[in-house]
């Protein structure tokens, strides 16, 4: 019966050395091509997503803005089932007065009041550089919700 030949430990030790320092060498890092083709794809995916939060976010304030102008128009209907009249209901130089409503998106619209005994007319448009481009919303003592999408065009309705 013949003997199985073993290797010193001494050959061992230094083979398996040698072949873990290679894979070390070979595993050190990404390439410059790798750090490229990363970051290319990261920029695609941020020149995508930024319009859409950004659209995401103007929709969200002109909710918002809408809210606004239907919580003035509860405070105008009670102001003039009070004082039998609407005039009154604004501050005096055009804006909602705040013994009718305080808005929340003051920050990013304007809210104005036009009244008459018999109606009022509740406008929001946007501040210069928060909200540029989406148009002035307004809401009628006659139910009436218009938008102003474009600065030209009024539609009679919110819906974007």
């Amino acid at each position: 019966m013949r003997m199985p030949t073993f290797r010193s430990s001494a050959s061992c030790k230094t083979s398996t050395a040698i072949s873990h320092t290679d894979l070390k060498s070979k595993r050190g890092g990404f390439t410059l091509i790798e750090l490229l083709i990363a970051m290319a794809i990261l920029a695609v995916l941020s020149a995508v997503a930024v319009p859409i939060y950004t659209s995401y976010s103007q929709s969200t304030y002109r909710g918002e803005a809408m809210s606004d102008l239907l919580l003035c128009a509860q405070g105008l209907e009670r102001f003039a089932s009070e004082n039998f009249t609407y005039v009154g209901g604004d501050d005096g130089s055009g804006g909602v007065g705040a013994n009718v409503c305080n808005p929340l998106s003051t920050d990013r619209y304007d809210l104005s009041v036009v009244t008459a005994r018999d109606s009022f007319t509740l406008t929001a448009t946007p501040r210069v550089g928060v909200m540029d481009g989406d148009g002035e919303l307004e809401f009628g003592s006659n139910g009436q919700r218009r938008w102003n999408r474009d600065g030209t065009t009024w539609q009679d309705h919110w819906r974007s």
